[in-house]
């Protein structure tokens, strides 16, 4: 079992070791696809979906190339303050 991480630095080291995990290149803002973002915050797709519709929450879709899309930085937010 992965010890937890601590701080946001930490847990965007361990986001971006999951996109490497996939083969996705992780640049200085990074977007991670609606897939693996459920994936990292360990949600069902359907769920993920329902609290990214709340309006206090930090993950806000980007629209790009027919998808959607979350920064890393917001799916680190989300993660230091819900887990």
């Amino acid at each position: 079992m992965q010890k937890k991480a601590k701080n946001r630095a930490e847990i965007i080291e361990q986001l971006k070791e999951r996109m490497n995990s996939f083969k996705l290149t992780v640049t200085h803002d990074p977007l991670v696809p609606e897939w693996l973002a459920a994936d990292m915050l360990r949600l069902k797709s359907d769920v993920f979906v329902e609290i990214v519709l709340l309006d206090d929450c930090p993950l806000k879709p980007i629209y790009k190339s027919g998808g959607r899309f979350y920064r890393l930085d917001d799916i680190a937010e989300f993660y230091e303050t819900y887990e």
